[in-house]
């Protein structure tokens, strides 16, 4: 809640100039801990199952920050000006309790996190940016984090830095 907040904030205070916000969620976690809400109550009355509901109650959670920032950003008036990446670090795992076969957390993919198997290091990337990233589009075009640098330099109009692991994918974009 903290981390959304000050990112809220700090998209009201920036507005007027050009920005990086990085907003590192942990949502969902190991630690399958969120507060006993409504969201929660009507899980664990769904799953009846404390685990699961708490599990569901972070991926709720997340969703819902995100579409906060989303909205901010629109309400500011910044969409058009604004790319706005969504990912994971890594795939599902097995850590404090969580299920990820109940929910299915790699779909079709085979493994988990700190597996080598595309289940374990797959994991989703969404861009938003109306007027240059058509909605609905897809690509299978394979990258990395580190291929995000030299993106943000392209983007930023700054030479892109030498020497380096990565490329820029903004021309996917």
């Amino acid at each position: 809640d903290l981390i959304n907040r000050r990112a809220l904030q700090f998209l009201q205070e920036n507005k007027d100039h050009p920005f990086f916000l990085f907003c590192a969620y942990t949502l969902p976690h190991a630690q399958l801990q969120v507060p006993h809400d409504s969201v929660y109550a009507n899980y664990v009355a769904q799953f009846h199952d404390t685990l699961r509901a708490a599990y569901a109650a972070m991926v709720s959670r997340l969703d819902r920050y995100v579409g906060e920032i989303r909205a901010k950003v629109q309400r500011l008036g910044l969409a058009g000006n604004t790319l706005i990446l969504f990912s994971s670090d890594n795939g599902p795992h097995h850590e404090g309790g969580n299920d990820p076969a109940y929910f299915h957390s790699s779909g079709p993919l085979r493994g988990i996190k700190r597996d080598l198997y595309e289940g374990g290091i797959r994991e989703p990337f969404v861009a938003v940016w109306p007027g240059h990233i058509r909605r609905g589009a897809v690509s299978r075009r394979p990258f990395a984090f580190w291929d995000l640098f030299p993106t943000f330099e392209q983007l930023a109009a700054i030479p892109i830095t030498k020497n380096i692991d990565g490329y820029s994918i903004l021309p996917v974009l």
